[in-house]
């Protein structure tokens, strides 16, 4: 994991020289627990808000994997174990797990239903957790074998307000 430990000004230099960094940086976020994810945010933002706007165009959360297109999405899928998936989509809104499930072959499908009903239903946040992060990794992996880029064209948290700065 990358160390964004030592604060500020060039914190950010190893993230910000090419396209790579862009995306290791965006993967940081995504493998961030949501409180370090917020520490890191706030400060690479104050750092240089603008290119941590261009790099969160770049970031993919767990639950905006049903936003991507069902093509990339599959070829994600295809790769995850139904234990995994099991486990990441436990407390998943119904919308998206109807998602993600409809990119499952049936056999998938099946396991995976069959190993949700054997997880404990008091399952540790870091259980779910972990899952996601591993879901993230592999469309990370398969984004560098050149497979397609993870990345979401447009996505709602796009949209939200922007602060004006005066």
């Amino acid at each position: 994991m990358i160390d964004m430990n030592h604060k500020g000004p060039g914190s950010l230099k190893r993230f910000k020289n090419n396209t790579q960094g862009l995306i290791e940086f965006a993967t940081l976020i995504e493998q961030s627990d949501p409180k370090s994810r917020e520490m890191i945010l706030k400060s690479a933002t104050e750092e240089d808000a603008r290119w941590v706007e261009r790099a969160m165009r770049k970031v993919v959360f767990f639950e905006e994997l049903g936003l991507l297109d069902e093509t990339i999405l599959a070829e994600i899928l295809s790769k995850v174990t139904p234990k995994v998936m099991a486990y990441a989509m436990r407390g998943c809104s119904a919308e998206l797990r109807e998602q993600l499930s409809k990119q499952l072959g049936y056999r998938e499908r099946k396991t995976m239903q069959e190993e949700d009903n054997t997880i404990s239903k008091d399952l540790s946040e870091s259980f779910i957790l972990g899952a996601r992060r591993q879901i993230l990794k592999m469309a990370r992996s398969l984004e560098a074998q050149n497979k397609f880029s993870f990345e979401l064209t447009d996505c709602p948290r796009f949209h939200q307000k922007v602060k004006k700065t005066g």
